[in-house]
């Protein structure tokens, strides 16, 4: 993380995160505004939160004034939607590397990442897991009913 940390100050962008399991706002979002005031966070700052939540892990967080103009709304709320997902799967340690990643190509190239995952989701798998029980059981009764025939 430090050297992605060293790559946002390289950009002008001072990157600060928090992962936290409690909420006491009950709102990501005011947190986050929260934090970055009690941290008296400037213009050319970017914070990013991780909160547990009931339901999971949610992502939010603040950008100073300079940071918006390098970092449009849209790239910013789809890479937070991306952490989220990434929460599902991985622990916030993981998630951030990842959102920062994104954040950094955004702002050296100007596009985001390709966004190619390699390899199944776990639906995919669940799915071809699934679908190979049941052609084995039907194989099976096939065979099955062959041999009470005297086919085979």
């Amino acid at each position: 993380m430090a050297r992605r940390i060293e790559a946002f100050s390289e950009l002008g962008i001072d990157f600060w995160y928090l992962a936290s399991w409690r909420d006491p706002y009950g709102n990501p979002w005011r947190y986050a505004a929260e934090i970055a005031s009690a941290w008296d966070l400037s213009e050319g700052d970017l914070l990013v939160v991780f909160v547990r939540e009931a339901r999971g892990w949610a992502a939010a967080g603040w950008r100073g004034n300079e940071v918006r103009g390098k970092l449009p709304d849209e790239v910013w709320l789809k890479t937070l939607r991306d952490a989220e997902r990434d929460l599902l799967r991985h622990h916030p340690s993981r998630a951030i590397l990842s959102l920062a990643d994104g954040l950094l190509t955004w702002l050296r190239e100007g596009k985001a990442p390709s966004g190619e995952k390699k390899g199944f989701s776990p639906g995919a798998i669940a799915g071809i897991v699934l679908g190979s029980l049941y052609l084995v059981v039907r194989l099976l009764r096939e065979v099955h009913l062959r041999r009470r025939r005297g086919i085979i």
